[in-house]
């Protein structure tokens, strides 16, 4: 196994593809599949228990996911230059945004929304609207994932063979070619500079 270009690009492609695709089925299977069962099977107070036990799980594989997308959809465009963009830039702009968004609905808006649930009917309104929020923030995380798997299916082939990393000869062979021409440098300087006799003077002794 050989760590050139196709094979770098294939493993970063493997882990941001996998990373991406895991936490948008999550985000979609809780939203559509899991709340809306539990919250019409379960009565209104175990509903609300199942929810605040599972919720800082929900978040801590978001959040693990997003985190383990960021280096790959940053590492591997470097294995071809031609992939090398602002575009890339943006991209992990959306998953730091991703992870932000996690860490911040994990350790701050979840808590929220439990306090002013258990408040009651006194902090319905500041209740529905940070509920609002915290629906708004994952559809925000399902689009950049959605958006991330979108653009790595439609991505162009890539054009050039991308980098070429030195064998351990060539590389030997370049270190020994730089250390010789860095040896030669320093006898030229300490080599003595013979000086030069005015012209027209005769040196012959008499």
């Amino acid at each position: 196994m050989t760590l050139d270009a196709p094979f770098l690009m294939r493993f970063f492609d493997t882990v941001l593809a996998t990373a991406a695709a895991s936490w948008t089925a999550i985000l979609l299977f809780f939203s559509f599949a899991i709340a809306p069962i539990v919250f019409r099977v379960l009565e209104a107070e175990d509903a609300a228990r199942f929810v605040r036990a599972i919720f800082p799980r929900y978040y801590a594989w978001i959040t693990t996911l997003t985190t383990i997308a960021l280096p790959a959809e940053v590492c591997g465009p470097l294995a071809y230059p031609e992939y090398r963009s602002v575009w890339v830039s943006l991209k992990a702009l959306m998953i730091t945004f991703a992870i932000l968004i996690s860490i911040y609905s994990s350790e701050s808006l979840i808590p929220a929304i439990n306090a002013a649930r258990d408040e009651g009917s006194a902090s319905k309104v500041r209740f529905d609207r940070l509920h609002r929020l915290s629906v708004r923030l994952n559809l925000v995380l399902l689009l950049i994932g959605s958006t991330l798997l979108v653009d790595q299916a439609f991505r162009p082939a890539p054009t050039t063979s991308g980098i070429v990393e030195k064998t351990p000869e060539q590389t030997f062979e370049t270190e020994r070619e730089r250390s010789r021409k860095r040896i030669e440098e320093r006898r030229a300087k300490n080599q003595p500079v013979e000086k030069s006799r005015p012209s027209g003077i005769d040196s012959t002794p008499r």
